[in-house]
């Protein structure tokens, strides 16, 4: 599921990214600061997840403009402030938590939220096709044994066939960082998953990143 995580630095921000992705979500992250012109370069997300570090009357503002943008996507806003509710409900499908709800409720949260918009449906590309709920990939019905890590490059790959996802955006994607400590991570995983793939169905753009081909393989 892909999830916009909005909000300016904090334990919570952090903390929630860090989460999200370790229960398998893509999590794209912007600053509450940052122009929403392009809020999600990847494709609209499936939830949206505002944090509470975001000054009350600035939720409103967002989600008009994520709303303006396209993004029809259920929002959960984290703020003590119930007088935002009547303005935030005109905006689309919204859910308002306290800040001070568990870590655990939220995750439920956004969980039942991309449930609600089908985020979760399998996604089917030519004969390739990914279950994210289940975490299996198959190639004409065969399963491919991927790990959690290969599933998620994979499922990165799947939400832009055809085109270069760069090794930053995986970084990002897949393992919640914005730089590499390990010069080498990508590439290793990488390989391990091109492996268990047809021949071909991985290209990779040395330098630049990697591109899903779907190719018609018995």
């Amino acid at each position: 599921m892909k999830v916009l995580l909005i909000g300016n630095p904090s334990e919570t921000t952090e903390k929630l990214h860090t989460l999200l992705s370790a229960r398998g979500h893509r999590v794209h992250r912007i600053l509450a600061s940052e122009t929403q012109a392009d809020v999600a370069p990847e494709g609209l997300p499936d939830v949206v997840l505002l944090t509470q570090v975001l000054i009350a009357d600035s939720s409103v503002e967002t989600l008009e403009t994520l709303r303006k943008n396209g993004t029809t996507a259920p929002a959960i806003v984290l703020s003590a402030n119930q007088s935002l509710k009547d303005a935030l409900r005109k905006l689309g499908p919204v859910s308002i938590l306290n800040p001070n709800a568990s870590f655990e409720t939220l995750l439920q949260e956004v969980t039942a939220a991309g449930l609600k918009k089908g985020g979760r449906n399998p996604k089917v590309l030519g004969p390739l096709s990914l279950d994210p709920i289940k975490q299996i990939a198959t190639i004409h019905s065969d399963n491919l044994q991927l790990t959690a890590t290969e599933f998620k490059l994979l499922q990165a790959l799947a939400d832009r066939p055809g085109k270069v996802v760069s090794t930053t955006r995986l970084l990002s994607n897949v393992w919640g960082l914005q730089h590499d400590p390990q010069s080498n991570r990508v590439a290793v995983y990488m390989k391990k998953l091109r492996q268990k793939l047809p021949k071909g169905m991985i290209e990779n753009r040395r330098g630049v990143g990697y591109r899903l081909i779907l190719i018609d393989s018995d």
